[in-house]
């Protein structure tokens, strides 16, 4: 089971959150979590917007891509409710 019971926010290293993280979005566990239960899954998310309020409402920082030149965000996006509509990895 994936939740903040078994892997606390900030406790993986960079590679292993882009996995986990990625991982989660795949299998579509963070569509419909509202801002607190996303905040309580995935930790606080980045101050810096790495994409356009377009795709996102809400980032965060996965790290670089393998050649170091882009970034990879978790991209979260709220309905109107204020819960998760689409959560995706996407790059800068």
């Amino acid at each position: 089971m994936f939740g903040r019971d078994a892997i606390p926010p900030g406790s993986l290293r960079p590679g292993a959150q882009r996995f986990f993280n990625a991982l989660l979005v795949n299998r579509g566990e963070l569509i419909g979590l509202d801002r607190q239960q996303l905040e309580e899954k995935l930790g606080r998310p980045s101050r810096q917007v790495g994409v356009s309020r377009e795709v996102a409402d809400q980032t965060y920082w996965l790290g670089y891509d393998s050649a170091c030149i882009d970034s990879r965000w978790l991209a979260v996006k709220f309905d109107a409710d204020g819960h998760v509509e689409t959560a995706r990895i996407a790059a800068d």
